[in-house]
């Protein structure tokens, strides 16, 4: 959506608020927003806003809102934002590694996207007919050592229903989801036939 300058003000006044406590500990903000429905297409009108920050050493933070006003969207997912960012605050103090004057104790790699290679885009040609559902987008992301704990904690923090991640002990690829009814479940590759 075109983006007035008025809006990306408000929002950028907004954001910085909710990150003010935690400046010494951000390393990017990437703010979203789309409009669905309404005169654009079925349905209500919807204005999201989405918000994820890359934090220095405590992972990644994300926050959405959907609303009917595009500013209204701005203050509740600002809102949100800050009680998350509060929230990991509170867990990396706990846990002794949240940074001092702007520097981090210990920082972690942090997950990156990386732009498919010319092979990928052979093995997964999008041009032609295709006999089922069609890949339209590949991530590649480091998996960062952790225990099950921890990978729900950032399932929490992203919002996301799984996160795949490399157990600290075992060195394995595991599954943390959200289950429907309660809680979370873990999907641990088996060898055994």
């Amino acid at each position: 959506m075109p983006v007035t300058d008025n809006l990306k003000a408000y929002a950028e006044d907004k954001v910085n608020k909710a990150c003010s406590h935690f400046e010494g500990g951000i390393k990017e903000v990437d703010v979203r927003m789309s409009v669905a429905g309404g005169d654009r297409g079925t349905g209500a009108k919807q204005q999201k806003t989405e918000i994820t920050v890359y934090t220095l050493s405590n992972g990644v933070v994300r926050a959405e809102d959907v609303e009917e006003s595009m500013y209204a969207s701005i203050d509740l997912v600002s809102d949100k934002l800050a009680r998350k960012l509060r929230k990991m605050k509170e867990k990396a103090i706990a846990s002794g590694s949240w940074h001092s004057s702007g520097r981090p104790l210990s920082a972690k790699p942090m997950r990156r996207e990386v732009e498919p290679s010319t092979d990928e885009q052979e093995m997964f040609p999008t041009d032609g007919p295709s006999d089922g559902p069609e890949i339209v987008r590949t991530k590649y992301f480091m998996l960062d050592p952790m225990t099950p704990r921890e990978a729900v904690e950032l399932v929490e923090q992203l919002g996301h229903p799984f996160f795949l991640f490399r157990d600290k002990d075992t060195n394995e690829v595991q599954v943390i989801y959200k289950r429907q009814t309660h809680g979370y479940g873990l999907i641990i590759p088996s060898n055994d036939e």
